[in-house]
């Protein structure tokens, strides 16, 4: 299995010839972003892996009639997501960003109306706001882009729209090769010890040293879909000593899940032996392979059990 530690060099040399983020969506991005994740939905809708997925989505009368209403199926009508963050120290700064298809005046035709939207003009473009949505807005600047946000973010990204992306070139070059590779990914320049920290008691215990982590750099990661469904993780800390260590730890979790995991997660705990972590320098590479007919059946399984008895 080893061979699978190193899908993600050969996904970067064929980076060049997929398609990338947006552009346009990219500039819209903060300049001073911390935290960039994405969805490819058109290209990962496109593996049979995708075309699974989408098959799971509830296609009820409700949301028939809705599509019907509205004209947007968000099944094929959404092709790209971002979603970038600024940090912990600017926690309403999340802009979430789409390029698809959508016909604004009917979309927003299904607004509840004893709640209207509040509605400003911002440079030409409509800004809406509900009640009670926690300062959140949105915005549509034209029919194959999106995005929403906190007031000032939106404006601000809006601003951006006719300019050339400006986040760190070492964030972006990054961006570039990620999306250009996985269907799914993000990826944090925030160093692990600036990130929400978990509650944690006087008795509770981790096998990860929290000076360890605190020496993480750098994350990032995905998925990719295929006949092997590929789950894939990096790290970079700040010497090769400090990556061998954090490697050898990421095993020795994965061992101990595996001995100590219940008899009926055994179908689960399989899965991780497919892990491959290598430390290369400063950075850990991780990669979990799992067949997508393995996937398949483990969903199968748990919608099986959790099947109403009539």
């Amino acid at each position: 299995m080893r061979q699978t530690a190193f899908l993600l060099p050969l996904l970067l040399c064929a980076s060049q010839f997929l398609p990338a983020a947006d552009p346009q969506l990219m500039n819209m991005v903060p300049p001073d972003a911390k935290v960039i994740a994405g969805v490819n939905v058109d290209q990962a809708a496109s593996s049979p892996f995708g075309q699974y997925v989408l098959g799971l989505l509830p296609s009820d009368p409700n949301f028939q009639q809705f599509v019907s209403v509205s004209g947007f199926d968000p099944r094929h009508d959404i092709h790209e997501i971002l979603v970038a963050a600024v940090g912990p120290e600017k926690p309403a700064s999340h802009l979430f960003l789409a390029r698809g298809t959508f016909n604004v005046d009917r979309l927003l035709s299904l607004a509840p109306k004893p709640h209207p939207l509040s509605e400003q003009n911002y440079n030409g473009t409509r800004i809406f706001s509900a009640p009670g949505k926690d300062g959140m807005v949105f915005a549509f600047p034209d029919s194959n882009t999106a995005v929403a946000g906190d007031l000032a973010s939106v404006k601000a990204s809006l601003d951006r729209r006719s300019q050339t992306n400006s986040i760190d070139a070492t964030l972006a070059a990054r961006v570039s090769v990620l999306s250009s590779t996985l269907d799914a990914w993000a990826i944090s320049t925030l160093p692990f010890s600036a990130m929400p920290r978990m509650p944690s008691g006087p008795n509770s215990k981790s096998v990860v040293s929290s000076e360890l982590l605190a020496k993480i750099q750098q994350t990032s990661g995905g998925i990719k879909f295929g006949d092997q469904v590929h789950l894939i993780g990096e790290a970079t800390t700040g010497d090769a000593k400090d990556a061998t260590a954090l490697g050898d730890v990421i095993r020795f979790v994965a061992m101990m899940i595996q001995n100590q995991a219940p008899p009926e997660a055994a179908p689960v705990t399989a899965l991780i032996k497919n892990l491959q972590v290598v430390a290369e320098g400063t950075t850990v590479r991780m990669d979990l392979a799992i067949a997508e007919n393995q996937i398949e059946s483990l969903i199968a399984a748990g919608k099986q059990r959790v099947k109403p008895v009539i």
